[in-house]
């Protein structure tokens, strides 16, 4: 398992018995796989946004996406603190510098403590540092040009740098809190499902399930669409073995 600064990403590795395969089935379930991403990648990436709710009916439910997490006590020696700090440094901006509070930017959904503002100032000016014919400090309007697509998960500390790029969105975990920064609010639980592949329009959600639960599932589970195309390939390779009570 990498992360984005070694600029690996997650591994999944896939186990084969051998008593049921052979070296050369592996070869050729390899041989589908590389087969089958690089179609995929004819037809490019789908905006984060696409499978999000329309604006109208997420503006009533942002609120529940509001962390579960009890505030947390000021720690002036929290690793987060040491780790923002050294990310300002890398960036060339001053702690007393906030993108934020300079736009009046407001995110629906989310608990802004220091730390979460901390953490999406610092992806703020990250992206805005990357472009460099875009003058510092940027504009609103360019700002929220530039990070229109952005996703950052801000339950992770900033060592781990977690935000989305045009690439790739980052693996969700059971903690996982997003916030969106173009549609500035937070994304719903049941939002994180429809990232993983669930389709919004069967998936059907009972009322009394806590939205903190609903969090927790998205991120145990693996995406959809990475599943299946293991398990086509696999089929494609051997046809599942029947069951000695269907012989």
């Amino acid at each position: 398992m990498g992360n984005q600064k070694d600029g690996l990403g997650r591994i999944y590795i896939n186990f084969f018995r051998k008593d049921q395969y052979s070296r050369a089935e592996v070869d050729y379930f390899l041989l589908l796989m590389k087969e089958m991403l690089k179609k995929q990648d004819g037809f490019g990436a789908r905006e984060v946004s696409h499978v999000l709710l329309k604006p109208d009916l997420a503006t009533d439910r942002a609120s529940l996406a509001s962390s579960a997490r009890p505030r947390a006590a000021a720690d002036p020696e929290a690793k987060w603190r040491v780790q923002a700090e050294e990310w300002r440094q890398e960036l060339g901006v001053p702690a007393s510098f906030s993108l934020i509070r300079k736009h009046k930017l407001a995110f629906r959904g989310v608990q802004m403590t220091e730390r979460t503002r901390v953490i999406l100032d610092l992806v703020l000016a990250n992206i805005a540092k990357q472009h460099r014919l875009v003058k510092w400090p940027p504009s609103k309007k360019w700002l929220m040009r530039l990070v229109k697509s952005t996703v950052v998960d801000v339950s992770q500390n900033p060592c781990r740098r977690k935000f989305s790029t045009e690439e790739h969105l980052h693996t969700m975990c059971t903690s996982s809190i997003l916030v969106h920064l173009g549609l500035q609010r937070a994304i719903l639980p049941s939002e994180m499902l429809w990232l993983q592949g669930h389709n919004p329009s069967s998936t059907v959600l009972p009322s009394t399930i806590p939205s903190g639960s609903v969090r927790a599932l998205a991120g145990e589970g693996m995406a959809l669409p990475c599943i299946g195309l293991v398990i086509w390939c696999l089929h494609q390779v051997k046809q599942f073995p029947r069951q000695d009570s269907e012989a």
